[in-house]
């Protein structure tokens, strides 16, 4: 039983209010679905150099690990995007060993360094259709729409160029932030994410993600 999508590279896009935030954009090879994923400036500057085929006077990390699997005689045969937990991907990739072909190895990996691997040595990308039956499907009920909207407007003052007044200081967002549960902040995440409100959404997920790891 197929329980997964190929996924296709489309662009990585920076944000107007805030060029340390991106987005990197796959979408599925039917073109219905799109995924967007919020990387770190790095990040964004490793995929378009390795997608526009840039050439660079120093080897690329990627470069030297793709030097790493030929003399080792590793193939890798996909990489997997297998979950979503609270707006972050996770992400593997799956290879074998000319040695032991019968064995196939995963290794976690983030996201986006799994997509610049595959675009380095041309490998497909896949999504669990889990995910591609659920992303980019907005599940903010009406009562608590305003309640979401009014966090998300002090997102916006608090990335707004810092000569403007703003309607609050930065220590009140961040209390605003850490007084909502994590199933509100999900909500939210998935209302900025559709909004294309991606520095607003960075600064949910990364709510998010230092919650779980605690």
């Amino acid at each position: 039983m197929k329980n997964k999508t190929r996924l296709n590279f489309v662009s990585v896009a920076y944000s107007a209010n805030n060029k340390n935030t991106y987005l990197m954009l796959l979408k599925t090879e039917d073109d219905v679905k799109q995924i967007p994923v919020i990387i770190g400036m790095s990040e964004a500057q490793i995929l378009n150099v390795i997608n526009e085929k840039i050439e660079i006077s120093t080897p690329l990390t990627f470069s030297f690990i793709e030097q790493l699997l030929f003399n080792f005689d590793i193939s890798i045969l996909e990489v997997f995007i297998y979950d979503q937990i609270n707006g972050i991907f996770k992400a593997r990739v799956d290879c074998v060993s000319r040695f032991e072909q019968s064995e196939i190895k995963s290794i976690e990996c983030r996201c986006s360094d799994g997509v610049a691997l595959a675009l380095k040595i041309n490998v497909p990308i896949f999504i669990s259709n889990d995910i591609i039956d659920s992303v980019n499907i907005i599940t903010i009920e009406e009562k608590d729409f305003n309640k979401f909207k009014s966090l998300i407007s002090e997102l916006e003052n608090a990335n707004e160029d810092e000569n403007v007044v703003q309607k609050t200081t930065f220590t009140e967002q961040q209390s605003s932030i850490k007084n909502l549960t994590i199933s509100e902040l999900e909500k939210i995440l998935e209302e900025l994410i559709i909004e294309e409100k991606y520095v607003e959404a960075a600064q949910i997920r990364d709510e998010i993600a230092s919650r779980i790891d605690k």
